[in-house]
């Protein structure tokens, strides 16, 4: 049965089959066959985890097959590492002999003519002098392993994946990612070429699905991590697109090319909501570290060493959501699209943007010393002003449809309700007012209205989708909009309503009953009656809001999470958070440093 093309096919398959060994070894691929071939180069380390992965794919019933060829007897030259006329000079590093094994040493005077140099050797800087013939090149750590790297995939056998495009990139995603398990280094270090490794040598024109590769970096920054690989399963699941992580440093993405887009802004969107949490501290500082008196949750300001006052502001008017930078009262750059924090010692702000004059769209800017916090800051606001022009966005995507709510209903919403209801019908949720719309540095309101994005292609999941969101919203009491009588059990999506609602009076006076229990954060903060606004209000109340907790090292303090419904530590005076509690208690000891 089938068409022409697919009869041609199954003949020469059943001939290649005919010619494998029993160990399914073959020596060539009709060239008929290249269309639906994926091949990879498999080292001897990675060869028992592979024909793990086939028999796997062969008994979930994948329609793959799979067979090898043997390594190229060719053999691989390297450019010998001989000592040449140009690196006799001082300080080039050298290999030398001595006792019949070569030794570490570097040049320091000598000549070509004569054939002889006198060396330094790194064991203990002694100089001696010897003959060129002795030394040989020593190669830097890259090209060390360029050509263990090289030397690996030569002597690798070659899989040969046929099959149709999906499951057969799927396999070849798994064993790609298994190799780089095996042989750290093999894969990641260029991408590109990894998602070459995978191309059929003839492009197959009856399908559009294709491998893409991207780095975990930037936007996609935490997609390796534990809450990472669960953000890289349910975009997978919403887009229909495969997911594969390769080492620590890359994702492979399959499927057509709008599946592979959807895929890369949903894990996007998911792991923005997983970012750190806003510094605080003062919003308008000098160079001789006093606080101005200026506060704005909408700019932070400094003045630099020349004495200018730099300005990063948070921007809403007719032309949209924006984030500016001004010099001395004046506009220089608008719409800022990108922003760096680089350094250590000296941390510099790079930004760029639209010039609003003859002034560049890129510039650099000096951070005064011990004002690493304000750094931060400028960073955040930048993340938040993002985050809110792209939730604006995204709400009128083709692909997203928004349930309404408010801020203090969408707090006390639960968690494992939202991700099995995202399970069941394949989509993802975003939801908004605690912190993935550039909320969270406004102040807390639980009646603001806030969203929820629910996101897939299909829309007929995500109306199903719309109906079990509603359903817990309107299964939320009526007093979940206000401050005074909100309640709540289990684990809440976050926000102070969903962090401090989660117990009742009755518990703060229960616990305060006992002298020696310590406290419950979320009850004592419901106790209180506001939400400290930075980190002196938050230093003010550690003795109310953690009684009888464990105490931290100096300088360290408390300090309750709005999205992430959990504390976290920050070190006074330059506000350094982790939410590591080992970091804040071994500095008591002397062991941590930053």
């Amino acid at each position: 049965g089938g068409g022409l093309r697919e009869r041609r096919l199954a003949a020469s398959h059943l001939r290649l089959a005919a010619t494998a060994s029993t160990s399914d070894e073959v020596h060539s691929v009709p060239e008929e066959l290249d269309s639906t071939c994926a091949r990879l180069r498999v080292p001897d380390s990675a060869y028992v985890g592979t024909t793990q992965l086939i028999h796997a794919a062969e008994k979930a019933g994948e329609r793959v097959r799979c067979f090898w060829t043997p390594p190229s007897t060719e053999e691989v030259e390297e450019e010998p590492t001989v000592l040449k006329e140009e690196h006799v000079r001082k300080g080039t590093e050298v290999l030398a002999k001595y006792d019949d094994k070569m030794h570490a040493a570097s040049i320091v005077e000598g000549s070509w003519a004569e054939k002889k140099v006198t060396i330094a050797w790194e064991c203990d800087g002694s100089n001696e002098e010897v003959s060129i013939s002795d030394l040989q090149l020593k190669l830097s750590e890259t090209e060390v392993r360029r050509r263990k790297r090289t030397s690996t995939l030569a002597s690798s056998w070659t899989l040969l994946i046929f099959g149709e495009a999906r499951p057969r990139l799927a396999l070849a995603l798994q064993v790609l990612s298994h190799t780089e398990d095996r042989e750290p280094g093999l894969w990641t270090g260029d991408l590109l070429e990894a998602v070459e490794e995978l191309r059929s040598r003839v492009d197959d024109e009856s399908t559009n699905v294709a491998v893409e590769g991207r780095p975990i970096a930037g936007p996609l920054r935490g997609a390796a991590e534990k809450h990472g690989r669960f953000a890289q399963c349910r975009a997978a699941l919403a887009s229909g697109c495969i997911v594969q992580q390769i080492g620590s440093s890359g994702l492979l993405l399959l499927g057509t090319r709008e599946e592979r887009a959807r895929c890369a802004d949903y894990m996007r969107w998911i792991l923005a909501t997983e970012q750190a949490e806003p510094e605080e501290g003062p919003s308008v500082v000098g160079v001789d570290g006093k606080a101005v008196d200026r506060s704005s949750s909408s700019s932070v300001e400094y003045v630099d060493g020349d004495g200018d006052k730099l300005a990063f502001r948070r921007r809403r008017d007719a032309e949209g959501e924006g984030f500016d930078y001004w010099v001395n009262g004046e506009r220089r750059i608008r719409d800022v699209r990108t922003l760096r924090l680089e350094g250590q010692l000296m941390l510099m702000l790079h930004l760029e943007g639209t010039s609003c004059g003859p002034w560049s769209p890129a510039v650099s800017c000096e951070v005064p010393t011990g004002h690493d916090h304000i750094a931060r800051q400028i960073v955040e606001l930048f993340r938040t002003t993002r985050a809110s022009a792209e939730w604006v966005s995204r709400a009128k995507r083709d692909d997203v449809t928004v349930v309404r709510s408010t801020r203090g209903r969408n707090s006390l919403l639960k968690l494992k309700a939202l991700r099995d209801a995202e399970k069941a019908t394949r989509t993802i949720f975003v939801v908004g007012g605690c912190g993935a719309d550039g909320t969270d540095a406004e102040e807390w309101d639980p009646a603001a209205e806030a969203e929820v994005h629910i996101c897939s292609p299909d829309g007929d999941a995500r109306a199903k989708a719309a109906q079990a969101v509603q359903k817990m919203l309107d299964a939320l009491p009526s007093e979940a909009d206000g401050r005074a009588s909100e309640a709540a059990s289990g684990q809440s999506v976050g926000g102070p309503g969903g962090a401090v609602a989660a117990a009742s009076p009755a518990a703060v006076l229960d616990l305060a009953s006992d002298d020696k229990m310590p406290t419950d954060p979320r009850a004592a903060l419901r106790s209180l009656g506001y939400w400290p606004k930075d980190y002196p209000a938050w230093i003010e109340v550690q003795d109310k809001v953690w009684k009888n907790h464990p105490k931290l090292a100096e300088g360290w303090f408390r300090v309750w999470s709005r999205s992430k419904d959990r504390e976290y530590y920050v070190r006074w005076p330059h506000y350094l958070a982790t939410f590591n509690v080992a970091d804040a208690m071994v500095a008591a000891k002397g062991l941590y440093q930053r």
